[in-house]
């Protein structure tokens, strides 16, 4: 699964095989939300990260929906399984980018589970 999605991910992010691979789960329980943010530029050991996947798990839950608010025309979408979405955190000129600001809906029945990782560059 992860050598498919890299192989999606490198023809639209250039990427020559960068990414952290420490993948990340999330649950998010009923109850939980993710207010809106921005993903980070710098990890720990300094590289920068250049975009953000998610992948989604499952969809026996309520709410929770995903909301980009920073585009032109923000949009929110419900998330199904095996769903990747990914999205750029550094714009054209290799600069930090609010276009890509986002939050997930409280989550009102059940639980989410989804993946992460960040691409680098």
């Amino acid at each position: 699964v992860m050598g498919l999605c890299m192989a999606k991910l490198d023809n639209t992010f250039t990427l020559s095989g960068r990414a952290d691979f420490q993948f990340q789960l999330f649950r998010q329980l009923t109850g939980g939300k993710v207010n809106p943010h921005c993903d980070s530029l710098a990890p720990q050991d300094g590289t920068r990260r250049i975009a953000s996947v998610l992948i989604y798990v499952n969809d026996d839950y309520e709410g929770g929906e995903l909301t980009f608010d920073g585009l032109e025309h923000p949009f929110t979408i419900k998330p199904s399984p095996g769903m990747v979405i990914a999205y750029p955190i550094l714009n054209e000129w290799n600069e930090h980018d609010p276009t890509f600001r986002h939050s997930a809906a409280e989550v009102t029945k059940g639980e989410k589970i989804m993946g992460y990782f960040s691409l680098r560059g």
